[in-house]
């Protein structure tokens, strides 16, 4: 669902965390929130060096931590990086308990 998310502007992004610039082939961990319906919005973008973003020992109902290697696409309409191969990040509990 996140595969192909755009991060930055363009092709330049830089770590939430850090400032580190990141660029294609940048493994990176992502926060993320639900919106309406299946949507996805991308919060906050992590290098691998900095670890998971804000408090993520445990995933929230509505939150989701991943991890993801960015790709550029240069063919589109304008140049980005994306986010591919994305996944559940191993060291986050999404184990969600509602109250």
């Amino acid at each position: 669902m996140l595969n192909g998310t755009p991060t930055g502007v363009g092709l330049d992004a830089f770590c939430d965390s850090c400032n580190r610039y990141l660029e294609a082939g940048d493994d990176v961990r992502v926060y993320v929130t639900a919106g309406r319906g299946d949507r996805l919005s991308l919060r906050w973008v992590s290098c691998s060096t900095c670890g998971p973003c804000g408090d993520a020992t445990a995933a929230e109902d509505g939150e989701l931590h991943a991890v993801a290697t960015l790709r550029s696409v240069l063919n589109a309409p304008s140049p980005r990086l994306v986010l591919t191969d994305a996944r559940l990040d191993p060291d986050v509990s999404h184990e969600v308990v509602r109250r």
